[in-house]
């Protein structure tokens, strides 16, 4: 009996606990649908899309002018829950990154440059 009693207990602690239920999605990978990398477009409405990632909650995604190694501009710097965002852009370089996140765990990013002629 007691045996019993000490295994509901631990499971009480355990099912408490976010973190030992959240998948880990820290080696998942991102695949973007587009703009795909180094693509030159027009100015106006840019839609950026990606594939979902199972155990993602949201995605962080990050635009900037010209890069991220030297911006001088964040265009974006967001969460969103879905796998599509628009936003317009001038002419200009960018580039433009995003994770899928949970409560506990992110991917790496994905990065991207962009050319807006």
């Amino acid at each position: 009996m007691k045996k019993i009693a000490l295994l509901i207990g631990i499971l009480i602690t355990f099912s408490n606990c976010e973190s030992f239920f959240v998948e880990d999605i820290s080696d998942e990978e991102i695949v973007v649908l587009g703009p795909l990398n180094a693509v030159e477009l027009s100015p106006g409405t840019i839609r950026f899309n990606w594939k979902e990632i199972s155990g993602a909650d949201a995605y962080e995604i990050e635009i900037v002018a010209p890069s991220f190694l030297a911006p001088t501009q964040i265009v974006v710097s967001r969460e969103i829950n879905t796998t599509v965002f628009e936003v317009a852009l001038e002419a200009g370089d960018y580039e433009w990154r995003v994770r899928g996140i949970n409560t506990e765990h992110a991917t790496p990013y994905k990065t991207n440059r962009l050319k807006i002629n």
